[in-house]
């Protein structure tokens, strides 16, 4: 994708480069469909310009893509806090309500990036890779300091119970039907929603139910 950018080398072409970016992601930040027309309109930038800069809209759109789920993923990356010693309860629940609270705040950038997403295949791998670093983190998060044998069957169950929120939050922001309505609940409440779902899911198969992390973290 970077290749087939002409990267500015004057002082005057690099501002207007960082002119089109900053126009580009704000546009997606309020969920604007992505458009040539619109972009040249809101950063002053005449569309010839553009097109001679990228060379193609969907140069144009990779680029802009890449820049803001970089800024994303640096947040998911440091969204979930070393919840060692605390109740396993207590980190599924702080680690799905941070999830769905990062969901929350790009939820008009999500949507603007589904729609896209969806007819562009470079794009969509794109998004995937987001993806996996926001479940490797939201894992990760559940994980630190067990014990290996306490932390490699729990692995496997907290990223399958991720991609079950995943996917509900997933079909929330782009709003396609499910067979229980979700629209009615405000951000918080579907949280708390995810969170007693996430909770039962992994400490069904625990003794009574409950576990303290204190009780399987390494020497």
């Amino acid at each position: 994708m970077q290749d087939t950018v002409k990267e500015p080398r004057q002082k005057r072409s690099h501002a207007s480069f960082e002119q089109l970016m900053t126009t580009g992601v704000a546009l997606l930040r309020e969920g604007v469909l992505f458009s040539v027309a619109e972009l040249s309109e809101r950063s002053g930038v005449s569309v010839g310009s553009i097109y001679q800069r990228f060379g193609a809209k969907e140069i144009i759109y990779l680029t802009l893509q890449d820049r803001v789920l970089s800024e994303m993923d640096a947040e998911a990356v440091a969204l979930f806090a070393d919840t060692s010693g605390k109740a396993l309860q207590e980190r599924i629940d702080y680690a799905v309500k941070m999830y769905c609270g990062h969901v929350e705040k790009y939820e008009a950038v999500l949507r603007s990036l589904i729609q896209m997403d969806n007819s562009n295949p470079q794009a969509a791998e794109r998004g995937q890779i987001s993806c996996q670093k926001i479940e490797s983190a939201f894992v990760a998060s559940l994980l630190v300091g067990l014990q290996t044998e306490v932390a490699e069957p729990l692995r496997i169950e907290a990223t399958f119970c991720f991609r079950m929120i995943f996917a509900a939050t997933w079909h929330r922001i782009t709003r396609q039907p499910l067979a229980i309505a979700t629209e009615d609940r405000t951000w918080s409440e579907f949280a708390a929603d995810m969170s007693i779902l996430a909770c039962r899911f992994l400490m069904a198969g625990l003794p009574n139910g409950r576990m303290q992390v204190s009780d399987a973290l390494s020497p």
